[in-house]
């Protein structure tokens, strides 16, 4: 289920590198991503079909302030159920 689950974070100077390797894992690896998204364009790019040298080139990409990655679950992260 954490897997499935996204939460999307912004590229930040603080937490780029944290992403990075967290599209380098991809959909399969937890903890992993899901997608990236282009603030500006709008476009997501699906990480489940791409090889890993694929995401690799993706996760250096990464540009502070213009993706968002919808990354996986993590422990402590707030989640809203309802019944």
């Amino acid at each position: 289920m954490a897997r499935k689950l996204t939460f999307p974070e912004s590229v930040s100077e603080i937490n780029a590198e944290k992403l990075r390797k967290l599209v380098m894992n991809g959909t399969h690896q937890h903890p992993g991503a899901n997608m990236i998204e282009d603030e500006e364009t709008g476009v997501r790019t699906h990480l489940e079909a791409l090889s890993f040298d694929q995401r690799r080139g993706l996760a250096q990409l990464l540009t502070v302030g213009r993706k968002i990655v919808y990354r996986h679950l993590n422990t402590g992260d707030v989640l809203l159920v309802n019944r």
